[in-house]
């Protein structure tokens, strides 16, 4: 019963994040222009993707107790593609960016 409960909440987070992606979608046709970081519809596309990202996710930590969580993962994934690394350090040096 509780992973039914989870499978349907996992279904409808996938549901939520697909209507994101439609709203974007339809916000680039109508206005003909490329999408910002101004635009609401990219927020919540973030969000839901971020959402989906963490969910079901126990919290883990690194030996010394720091937390660990799929930007890590993503991290490490990139660190290894050719130029990828100034991007990541551009990011973690946003004081507005927590991850």
């Amino acid at each position: 019963m509780a992973s039914s409960v989870g499978e349907s909440q996992l279904q409808r987070i996938i549901r939520d994040l697909q209507d994101a992606v439609t709203e974007l979608s339809k916000e680039y046709r109508e206005n003909g222009e490329p999408v910002t970081d101004d635009s609401t519809s990219l927020h919540k596309l973030c969000f839901k993707l971020e959402y989906l990202l963490q969910f079901d996710k126990k919290e883990r930590s690194t030996f010394l107790g720091n937390r660990k969580d799929y930007w890590d993962y993503f991290c490490d994934c990139l660190a290894k593609v050719k130029g990828a690394n100034d991007g990541i350090r551009f990011v973690k040096s946003i004081p507005e960016v927590f991850t």
